[in-house]
């Protein structure tokens, strides 16, 4: 597995996963790190497949946007191609008949770093839950970046594209930024010239045995925009299982450029990788999009 511990924190508790079929995930159980990382486990077929987590293939996304872009509500846009030569793609799902000045708009990112998938299931499954729910296409323009760094996840890489960087340090004005971000960043400008962002969620994973939240801490954001973000974990909080919170300003990430350059409601949320399914994460996103759709008509 190309997993460096003393950087990302691989742990015990993070079991890693096997198949047979590439479809089918099984975890690990006996799990051993020390100086190097072990494990014991007894395969029943010659042929097996290893994975820190469970995989979210840059191909099956593919497959899957080729399989819902000719809904009418569906726009699939690839706004150029990754380093590596990857499409990055960008879905727009809102309903067509009701007038775009009646309408929110919620922007999605995930995908900054390839080894984290419970975060990209999760997006995988609020785009399912919006393509079954009217209402929320009635109300909300989607505009979801389902996979950031395609060249990380097909070449395996943790954290880093394959040029070497963190994605996610890469955003903000006078930043020579790198292919994937100054498409994503520049679509989000053109978008913010003539509309407005009213919610911004950036989904991850991580080696917590918990998921959270990550927002500004108070006396970096003003009032108003701190009761704003206290007010949709509140929301999160009650449809999700995310129950922790941290506060930083680390400068370069999607949610404090964003918040910097134009005041965007933004937030990070950080999927546990700790024995989750690709069930559980589908269904956590369901429940994000019920969360944000109560969190903005609370405001409204």
């Amino acid at each position: 597995m190309n997993y460096v511990e003393s950087l990302f924190g691989y742990n015990t508790h993070m079991k890693p996963v096997y198949s047979y079929d590439t479809e089918n995930w099984l975890r690990i159980d006996n799990v051993r790190i020390k100086s190097a990382f072990t494990f014991t486990q007894r395969f029943e077929q010659d042929t097996v497949w290893i994975a820190s987590s469970i995989p979210y293939k840059y191909s099956k996304l593919e497959e899957y946007l080729d399989a819902i872009e000719d809904l009418p509500y569906v726009e699939r846009e690839t706004l150029g191609l990754s380093s590596d030569g990857h499409r990055i793609e960008l879905l727009t799902i809102t309903d067509q008949s009701t007038a775009p000045e009646s309408k929110q708009t919620i922007w999605i990112t995930t995908g900054h770093h390839g080894s984290e998938t419970s975060g990209m299931w999760v997006v995988r499954g609020m785009i399912d839950y919006i393509l079954s729910d009217p209402g929320l296409r009635r109300r909300y323009v989607w505009k979801i970046y389902p996979m950031l760094n395609p060249d990380g996840v097909v070449g395996g890489y943790t954290r880093y594209d394959s040029d070497g960087c963190d994605l996610n340090r890469e955003w903000g004005d006078g930043l020579e930024m790198e292919p994937e971000i100054a498409l994503v960043y520049e679509a989000m400008q053109e978008w913010l010239d003539e509309n407005e962002i009213d919610l911004l969620a950036d989904f991850h994973s991580s080696g917590s045995y918990h998921p959270y939240a990550i927002i500004l801490p108070e006396g970096y954001a003003y009032p108003e925009y701190s009761n704003r973000q206290e007010s949709l974990l509140a929301s999160i909080q009650e449809y999700t299982a995310y129950d922790g919170v941290k506060k930083t300003t680390t400068q370069g990430t999607v949610r404090v450029e964003l918040f910097d350059i134009c005041g965007v409601l933004s937030i990070t949320l950080e999927m546990s990788a700790n024995g989750v399914t690709k069930e559980y994460c589908v269904a956590q996103g369901a429940l994000f999009a019920q969360s944000f759709d109560s969190f903005l008509t609370s405001e409204s």
